[in-house]
């Protein structure tokens, strides 16, 4: 019986090894950028002023190829960084995503990493100054709109809603940084006279904050998972049956 109990154990593990490593390989290499650009001839080396592979077709130039985890540090689901190589061209259209690496439990043990695929699939074709909602495909009903929206992934909430932010913020750095017509407006400047400091009463009593209770069970169906199954530090889990969310407008 032990005989059996190991060989089923060693199994297991010989099956879920590569599972694990399957997108685990940080190397970023020519052939790998090619993918993202077909039509690439020059393939630039990494820019030494700012994380950037510049690639051209002849002399012209196509875009720009780039590690996300050299621009955003945004923690997935595990706590780890979802890396992706990311190519975007020189109209800030994403062109192609490649996953690097990533720790996401759900599409490791759970889903897989097909839905994971699909998901990112959804982005390329995508000009990074579209504002991307995360929900379903069939509410994107205006093509004139800058708006898209874009089907999440049933039990993968965090992960879909941080690859997003990943993809998106990333390459609208690129963009800023790298291409004409995307540079960020001014930043807002706040006017010292019109200052009152108010008590967060005083801010819900002059409509300023709003105030919106939501129970757990809402919370939980709404990430499609159990609070419990977060890392403890994600969220306050301390509630009971409710609890209170506080929200103003800029």
């Amino acid at each position: 019986m032990k005989h059996v109990v190991f060989t089923l154990c060693l199994v297991l593990f010989t099956c879920l090894v590569p599972t694990q490593q399957a997108f685990a390989d940080n190397t970023i290499t020519p052939e790998r950028i090619q993918q993202l650009f077909p039509k690439a001839t020059v393939i630039g080396e990494k820019q030494a002023d700012y994380p950037v592979y510049p690639v051209y077709q002849l002399q012209e130039l196509l875009g720009y190829a780039f590690q996300s985890n050299d621009l955003v540090e945004l923690p997935g689901f595990s706590g780890d960084r979802i890396n992706l190589l990311i190519g975007i061209d020189v109209e800030g259209n994403i062109v192609g995503i490649d996953i690097l690496h990533h720790h996401e439990p759900i599409f490791l043990h759970g889903l897989g990493p097909e839905p994971m695929l699909k998901f990112l699939d959804q982005y390329i074709g995508q000009n990074v100054s579209n504002r991307v909602i995360v929900d379903s495909a069939s509410n994107d009903t205006n093509p004139n709109d800058n708006t898209v929206h874009v089907d999440g992934v049933t039990k993968a909430t965090v992960s879909v809603i941080v690859m997003s932010d990943t993809v998106l913020l990333s390459a609208l750095q690129v963009a800023r940084n790298k291409l004409t017509g995307f540079a960020s407006a001014p930043a807002a400047t706040a006017k010292q006279d019109n200052y009152e400091p108010l008590t967060t009463a005083q801010l819900i009593d002059k409509g300023y904050l709003k105030e919106w209770q939501i129970s757990r069970e809402s919370f939980e169906d709404a990430l499609g998972s159990d609070l419990d199954d977060y890392p403890s530090e994600t969220f306050d889990t301390d509630f009971n049956d409710t609890f209170t969310v506080y929200y103003a407008y800029l």
